[in-house]
């Protein structure tokens, strides 16, 4: 009898052992424990409710030259990333991106937290709860395309898709355990940017165009704070910032984070990368493909059928609209500042850094002609003039010059300050942190020869 109880309990110890190891097995291979070794040596988890229950405590001092000291404290639940592969066509690529960001958050010793908090980012996740799909939307990264995918992909339109508010007084209620396990069970994806040709994308939109909503805001911001004016009297029209004036802010307002904007703020702090184990990174650089990706999967897994036949010409042409409308929806008050025939060569010459227009195309009305042009005329000929295009790559090449003409306007002391805000996002996401077409004044391979786009009279 006493064999018989000891052979059973040696039987029943290596049962419990196999099941042990092919738990381990189904969690490596299966759902993937995704805890970089920051989440184990943070000082303090918060106990409050909202995403604090699942994220490290959003310490005062977040930079990412701070050192967090291991910790006692007991860490919230896991995240697991869950497999995908069988619904989603991952190439190399997107594994190397993958093991890219892991690997960095693994030796970092601050968890790139940044400056934003935890909430901030609850607040701005999407999240099809019916798909369980969860997207982290990045300004100037295809973010606007990307949530209007996602509303097609749910057949009740915008229905299921959300942007989800941890903190409001609506959410108060919400279980943060079920929380924790949409995050878990479903599918998070995030969009990049190379860091320096984003900052540009935003200027460009925000405050070089017509945008009489920032030229209020961030404009006067920059000419009443940032360049310190002899005048005490604050000017009340911010357009035409140049590009170093704005890169002077951008440094500025990320030393202090006094008038931060998530339109230039790094990308890491909009989606806390370390914290959140994406399954999905795609970048600009490949966004037609890496959407295709996407989009391939949720036509076959959903029963859906969304198409788009020319990506390219088709997200050319609505911002050509876009820009188009902004032109004369904000008429009035643009007026105040500049004359309507310098807004609309502000909107050809956007047209042609964005490298939509060629540069050898002229805006066809005189100053006193421009008055008496409607929006319908102003669209005829952009589109007249996108239509006689007979080297699209050449155009193209355009927004590489406009860069670098850009940047070489910046003063090199202040470059180098900057690479310090952008390195986060380089490191995280495999950008090069000093590109020669920035750093190597020598270099005049990007270079325009006589055509500069920034020089408009107004």
């Amino acid at each position: 009898m006493a064999y018989f109880l000891k052979s059973h309990k040696s039987k029943l110890k290596v049962t419990v052992l196999i099941l042990i190891m092919i738990t381990m097995a189904v969690m490596y291979e299966g759902d993937t424990i995704h805890r970089p070794a920051i989440l184990r040596k943070v000082s303090q988890w918060s106990s409050r409710a909202g995403f604090g229950q699942y994220w490290a405590l959003d310490e005062t001092t977040t930079s990412t030259s701070t050192s967090i000291e291991p910790s006692s404290s007991t860490a919230p639940p896991l995240i697991l990333r869950r497999n995908f592969q069988k619904h989603y066509n991952f190439g190399e690529l997107h594994e190397d991106r993958r093991r890219t960001l892991e690997h960095v958050c693994d030796r970092s010793t601050h968890g790139y937290y940044g400056k934003s908090k935890g909430s901030i980012v609850a607040k701005s996740l999407v999240i099809d709860q019916k798909h369980h799909l969860v997207y982290c939307p990045v300004q100037k990264t295809g973010s606007t395309f990307l949530q209007s995918l996602m509303r097609r992909v749910d057949r009740d339109g915008v229905k299921n898709v959300d942007t989800r508010s941890m903190m409001s007084n609506k959410e108060k209620d919400t279980d943060l355990t079920e929380f924790h396990y949409m995050l878990s069970s479903s599918f998070k994806m995030m969009f990049t940017r190379e860091p320096y040709s984003r900052l540009f994308s935003g200027y460009v939109d925000k405050l070089f165009t017509v945008n009489t909503l920032y030229w209020k805001d961030t404009g006067t911001y920059i000419k009443n704070n940032i360049l310190k004016p002899e005048s005490k009297r604050p000017t009340k029209c911010g357009h035409g910032i140049t590009f170093p004036q704005f890169i002077k802010y951008v440094i500025e307002s990320e030393r202090t984070g006094v008038h931060t904007d998530r339109h230039f703020t790094p990308i890491y702090e909009h989606c806390r990368p370390c914290q959140i184990p994406y399954d999905f990174i795609g970048k600009m650089e490949t966004f037609a493909n890496d959407s295709l990706i996407l989009l391939n999967a949720w036509n076959k897994r959903y029963g859906i059928n969304i198409t788009y036949d020319d990506f390219e010409v088709d997200t050319a042409l609505q911002r050509a609209i876009s820009h188009t409308g902004r032109l004369y929806s904000m008429r009035k008050d643009m007026e105040q500042c500049i004359s309507f025939h310098s807004g609309m060569q502000k909107i050809w010459m956007t047209l042609q850094i964005r490298g939509i227009l060629s540069k050898q195309s002229r805006l066809p009305f005189t100053e006193s002609e421009a008055a008496g042009v409607n929006r319908t005329q102003l669209t005829d000929a952009w589109t007249k003039a996108f239509k006689s295009e007979t080297d699209r790559a050449a155009t193209r090449k355009q927004k590489m010059e406009a860069l670098v003409e850009a940047y070489r306007q910046v003063p090199m002391e202040d470059l180098v300050k900057l690479r310090e805000v952008v390195r986060p996002d380089c490191e995280l996401f495999g950008y090069n942190v000093s590109p020669d077409y920035i750093f190597n004044r020598s270099d005049s391979s990007y270079a325009s020869s006589s055509f500069r786009y920034f020089d408009i009279d107004v």
